[in-house]
């Protein structure tokens, strides 16, 4: 009998734990920091569009939105704002932090194709409550509950690898959620929220690996669930040295949308490898708790 001597843990049990813990650790920090970031920002006069980290005009509207009435459309990226010439997000949140509501200013900005074009005239607005609670905490009360479901996983299950797979994946929704606000507006977590996204997708490869129940490959072979992680962390660099590029502003957008089918791509294989399980699981336990996910 063994049962006096400590349960040998490997170092990829370890690492799965600490990083699960970690990704919590910061999503709750978000949680808190993103109410006051995203508030104050939305106390400022407001161009009627937003913009991503390299000032390229984002997909994002709604009603009443003064600069896309006048015109402005996705992919223009901010070259001169009232005058100025803006080269980084905080050189063009200065700028409109400098002027008030009611304010109309010229808006020189470069298109994808290179051709150029003045909006003379571009009144500044407030922010639309309607708008803040559709873009800022809807999302961010859908992270909120992300963050509990995840904390109560990693409770009742965050001993077994599949409980850390869906924590985890939990959390790393959460942040994708509660940041959602920022990456068109302030641009403090751009970084953090890419990399979010690529987990999710991560997560979700490996959780199908193992849920309800290990395939016997992954049982012997214990590294194979660190493979969708590696290539979570390509997409977050890949992410990263797009995003900091300063002779292509427009390179994130490539990396991004491969990010964004990354994940979708991991909600897809999870669906898929449930719904085999469900017809063809190895147990009639697995094949019900297959079932009762795919419900």
């Amino acid at each position: 009998m063994n049962a006096g001597k400590p349960k040998k843990v490997d170092i990829l049990e370890r690492l799965s734990r600490i990083v699960t813990l970690a990704v919590f650790v910061v999503a709750v920090v978000a949680s808190v920091v993103a109410p006051i970031i995203a508030l104050s920002w939305s106390h400022q006069p407001f161009p009627g569009f937003l913009v991503d980290q390299t000032l390229v005009v984002n997909d994002t509207r709604g009603d009443g939105w003064t600069g896309r009435e006048k015109g402005m459309q996705f992919r223009e990226r901010l070259i001169r704002v009232d005058g100025l010439q803006v080269n980084t997000s905080q050189e063009f949140q200065a700028v409109l932090a400098a002027r008030k509501v009611g304010d109309s200013i010229p808006i020189f900005v470069r298109r994808y194709d290179q051709s150029a074009r003045l909006y003379p005239d571009v009144r500044l607005m407030e922010f639309p409550r309607r708008d803040l609670v559709r873009l800022f905490w809807l999302p961010y009360l859908l992270g909120l509950a992300y963050m509990a479901i995840g904390l109560w996983i990693y409770r009742v299950r965050g001993m077994t690898r599949p409980g850390r797979s869906l924590a985890f994946f939990c959390f790393s929704t959460a942040l994708v959620m509660v940041f959602y606000f920022d990456i068109f507006t302030t641009h403090n977590a751009t970084l953090l929220w890419s990399a979010a996204v690529a987990g999710i997708g991560g997560a979700l490869i490996s959780l199908a690996l193992r849920f309800p129940d290990e395939l016997r490959t992954v049982t012997r072979n214990a590294w194979l669930l660190m493979v969708p992680y590696l290539v979570s962390i390509v997409f977050a660099i890949w992410n990263a040295r797009a995003l900091l590029n300063r002779v292509d502003p427009y390179a994130y957008l490539d990396a991004r949308n491969a990010t964004f089918r990354y994940a979708a791509g991991g909600a897809l294989f999870f669906l898929a490898m449930v719904v085999f399980r469900a017809l063809a699981g190895r147990t009639q336990i697995v094949r019900v708790q297959a079932r009762i996910v795919l419900l």
